[in-house]
């Protein structure tokens, strides 16, 4: 039972490991570029709160990560998410 044990800790810590492996070269691949925030900054008033700058830069971040799970193909039909929204309206 104790080797099984070890063995089980083995796999999840290569699991865990791998898993942040994934996230850090996901977010990297994901990354805002200066460009893109400084072009979408030009659409802020010449006066502004930084709340505004804050939820400019995270819906680009939502925006770019929608495109590259599109990309995945990690999308939902309009059938689908129809039947979905169904079930959370009842």
């Amino acid at each position: 039972m104790t080797n099984f044990l070890k063995d089980v800790n083995i796999n999840i810590e290569s699991t865990l490991e791998t898993g942040f492996i994934f996230l850090y070269l996901y977010k990297l691949y994901t990354m805002l570029t200066k460009k893109e925030v400084l072009e979408s900054f030009d659409t802020l008033p010449h006066k502004f709160e930084a709340e505004d700058a804050i939820e400019k830069i995270i819906l680009l971040e939502k925006i770019r990560i929608g495109l590259e799970q599109s990309k995945a193909g990690k999308v939902v039909s309009t059938a689908d998410a129809k039947l979905r929204l169904e079930k959370w309206l009842k």
